[in-house]
């Protein structure tokens, strides 16, 4: 998982009966980098004894903008 801060902003207009905004900004934190690892279970008394699964894992984390025109209406 990624785990950061980007920053996000709202600053509203004054004077408005609907909420908008004169400003915004908003960011989330995404993976920019990363591998997929292939990784052996030991299983004690199953059959079979070991499995392998592929994960990912993240190497490099980013902010990226969003666009709340798409997502929130206000």
């Amino acid at each position: 998982y990624c785990h950061g801060t980007c920053a996000s902003y709202f600053i509203p207009r004054l004077n408005s009966k609907k909420l908008k905004a004169v400003f915004k900004s908003c960011a989330a934190c995404v993976p920019r980098d990363y591998d997929a690892v292939n990784v052996t279970l030991d299983c004690p008394g199953q059959d079979p004894p070991q499995i392998t699964k592929s994960i990912v894992k993240i190497k490099k984390c980013e902010c990226i903008d969003l666009d709340l025109s798409t997502h929130l209406r206000l």
